[in-house]
């Protein structure tokens, strides 16, 4: 990791700016420890529900897979190039996860008709159910994992994340 130059330029809210952004990015790095805790959450709350035998308990996925699901259900279809590019992995990885996935039933993959070269990628109705039953089997772990936070700071991370969503042209607008 490079380190940010925080020298200041002659201008106090220029130095300022820049130690926020130093702080912001060395406090960035906590995030992977709370997607630890989740994950440990979401993988107990599986290995309980397989325990119990409950019939609806969700499929366990590698995280690459999941994510995989993950776009495929907020982008619909996809073609394997476009995964790959999206997932930062080569053709052939991504063609071996697809295969796995393809085996559980939760994909199809069917040639392009505008390009019969290109092979497209989407959700079977088993692959949306799983992908359901994974987000409410994280959201629930995730929720575990912040409850202990006070109402304010819930609402301060609240107001961070829309900061977030809106450097990624994902989220409303500022009021």
């Amino acid at each position: 990791m490079q380190a940010i130059d925080s020298k200041p330029k002659g201008n106090k809210r220029t130095s300022t700016h820049e130690r926020l952004v130093s702080d912001a990015v060395e406090r960035w790095f906590v995030m992977g420890n709370v997607m630890r805790l989740t994950s440990q959450q979401a993988r107990a709350a599986f290995a309980t529900a397989k325990l119990t035998g409950e019939a609806d308990a969700p499929a366990e996925l590698p995280q690459a897979q999941f994510h995989i699901l993950h776009m495929l259900s907020e982008e619909g279809e996809l073609s394997v190039g476009d995964i790959a590019e999206r997932h930062q992995a080569s053709v052939p990885t991504i063609s071996r996860m697809l295969n796995s996935l393809e085996q559980g039933g939760l994909i199809d993959r069917r040639i392009d008709p505008a390009d019969r070269r290109a092979i497209r990628v989407s959700l079977t109705a088993t692959g949306r159910q799983t992908h359901q039953r994974l987000i409410g089997a994280f959201s629930g772990a995730l929720a575990q994992v912040i409850d202990p936070l006070s109402d304010s700071q819930l609402e301060d991370l609240i107001r961070a994340f829309g900061h977030l969503e809106r450097l990624a042209g994902q989220g409303p607008s500022p009021l």
